[in-house]
C-alpha cells in the first residue's frame, strides 16, 4: 500500500485536539536519514506538562503476521517540564517502528527503550496506550484516505513489565489506576 497520509493534515488534527502553539523538533534516522517531526505542546494537558506527539510516524507502515497492518500510528507522550528528553524517547520508538515495521498497539510493550535513551533511573521500557488523557479525541481518524491512530506512550518499571507478562496487559491497567500513579513522573517507582 503506498498511500502515506499528509503530514500537514496529521499536524493540524493534533494541534486542534491538543491545542496551543507547539515548538517542533526534528530528528534523524543514523542509517537512512529519516527525518522525523516531533511537537512540543508546552502546559498541555495541564500546567506543568509537556506533551509531545510524533508527526509523520504514521507514512511508515506496520506488519502483522507478514502483512501490511490498514492501520498507521503516531505516538504521544507527557512529561512535567519542559525538558525535550521525552522526545528522544519518541525518536527512539519511532525509528524502530520506521525500521522494523513492528506492530505498536495498545497493550503492547516495546522493552529497554527508556533504559536505552537513559531518561530515567526507575523507568526502563515503555507501555503503549490508548491517549485516554483527551477523552476520546485522540483516536483513530481518516487521514488521506488512512486510517492514522494515535498511541501513548507510558514508560513502565521492570517490575512492572514482569507483572505485565505474568498477568496481561489488562491486569496492568488496573494496577495504575488502583495506585494512581503519576504517568508524567519520569522519576517514578514501581507499582507492584
Amino acid at each position: 500500500m503506498n498511500i502515506n497520509p499528509d503530514i500537514n493534515l496529521v499536524a493540524r488534527h493534533i494541534q486542534k485536539t491538543i491545542g496551543g502553539s507547539p515548538r517542533s523538533l526534528k530528528f534523524k534516522e543514523s542509517i537512512k536519514g529519516t527525518i522525523l517531526r516531533i511537537d512540543a505542546y508546552e502546559q498541555r494537558p495541564w500546567e506543568g506538562v509537556t506533551t509531545y506527539a510524533t508527526i509523520g510516524l504514521s507514512s511508515f507502515p506496520m506488519y502483522q503476521d507478514g502483512k501490511e497492518f490498514p492501520v498507521r500510528p503516531e505516538l504521544l507522550a507527557s512529561a512535567y517540564g519542559t525538558n525535550d528528553e521525552v522526545s528522544f524517547l519518541l525518536s527512539e520508538v519511532s525509528f524502530h517502528v520506521m525500521k522494523s515495521g513492528w506492530m505498536c498497539s495498545p497493550g503492547t510493550v516495546l522493552r529497554d527503550v527508556v533504559k536505552k535513551v537513559g531518561i530515567s533511573r526507575s523507568l526502563e521500557h515503555v507501555y503503549f496506550n490508548s491517549p485516554f488523557l483527551w477523552d476520546g479525541e485522540m483516536g483513530s481518524t481518516q487521514i488521506s484516505g488512512m486510517t492514522v491512530a494515535w498511541l501513548m506512550l507510558i514508560p513502565i518499571t521492570e517490575a512492572e513489565y514482569q507483572f505485565y507478562k505474568q498477568r496481561g496487559h489488562e491486569a496492568l491497567e488496573a494496577s495504575f489506576a488502583v495506585a494512581q500513579i503519576d504517568i508524567f513522573d519520569l522519576g517514578r517507582k514501581s507499582n507492584v
